[in-house]
């Protein structure tokens, strides 16, 4: 038996490489996105998403608040545990440096694009 079978359940199977999550509303659901920390030349996604609509029931009163989706519970639940004692990955400076360098350089470059377009102008 699984320590997370919410999670395995889910389809999320390298439990290891979990690193965090994020949880936001979308259109009316919860939208959670859990995501890894992959191999260099892994070909599996950075992140998974997920969307859980809020069960609609009659017994669900204005003054409660809208109700949650129970393997949502769980599922964050399991998440809290997996990544409560993870230390951070120094590869992950590393990456986010890179992300950086790279947003700079699509930054610079669409300056110079709106530059230029101005000069014809």
């Amino acid at each position: 038996m699984s320590l997370f079978p919410t999670l395995t359940a889910m389809g999320i199977t390298c439990l290891d490489e979990v690193t965090r999550y994020t949880l936001k509303q979308n259109q009316g659901a919860d939208e959670l996105k859990i995501y890894f920390q992959r191999n260099e030349n892994s070909i599996l996604p950075q992140s998974t998403k997920f969307s859980f609509t809020s069960p609609t029931t009659d017994s669900t009163a204005a003054n409660d608040g809208p109700a949650i989706d129970t393997t949502l519970l769980s599922a964050i639940s399991e998440l809290d545990n997996l990544t409560r004692n993870k230390q951070p990955d120094p590869h992950n400076k590393e990456q986010l440096m890179n992300e950086l360098n790279q947003f700079e350089t699509v930054v610079i470059a669409k300056i110079e694009e709106l530059r230029a377009n101005l000069q014809q102008w």
